[in-house]
């Protein structure tokens, strides 16, 4: 991994696809162990690119896995994966799983969410730019109120 480290300290920038993509790897291990759920697994993220799907390292038991990000598969780089270019701290099942509570896992039923909100409160239509920074935010779990008025009142 490159020298950039991934300074997201809240899981709540990421998209709740790519979570729960994440949570099914641990889930995977956590099928192996003889008391499932015990939360024997912990993440940390790393980036190559721009961090909106970060490379992560699953700990788990005396083992560490690198996982690509693109199709959540191991990478043999696992020695690449510096411990500086990782998130300082790991992350558990329990707080990767609460970040995605509330979220549209996608764009697609981020765009029904707000079109049934436009058709319900009938507010001045969003262009192009609106409906794209509209979308973005209800993928981080803004309420699609606050997110129709966050972007009503950007790119005017």
């Amino acid at each position: 991994m490159t020298a950039k480290k991934w300074d997201g300290t809240d899981l709540q920038d990421l998209t709740a696809d790519y979570l729960n993509d994440v949570l099914a790897k641990l889930e995977e291990l956590d099928a192996k162990v003889e008391v499932p759920g015990a939360a024997v697994a912990t993440v940390r993220f790393g980036i190559l690119g721009t961090g909106a799907r970060p490379h992560y390292l699953v700990n788990f038991r005396d083992t560490q896995t690198a996982y690509n990000s693109a199709k959540h598969k191991p990478d043999s780089r696992t020695e690449a994966y510096d411990k500086n270019n990782l998130s300082e701290r790991s992350f558990t099942y329990a707080e990767i799983e609460q970040a995605t509570n509330g979220r549209p896992k996608t764009e697609k039923r981020a765009i029904d969410l707000i079109y049934a909100f436009y058709k319900k409160v009938k507010p001045s239509p969003l262009n192009k730019l609106q409906k794209e920074h509209a979308v973005a935010l209800v993928m981080k779990c803004v309420s699609v109120e606050n997110a129709y008025r966050t972007a009503m009142e950007s790119n005017k």
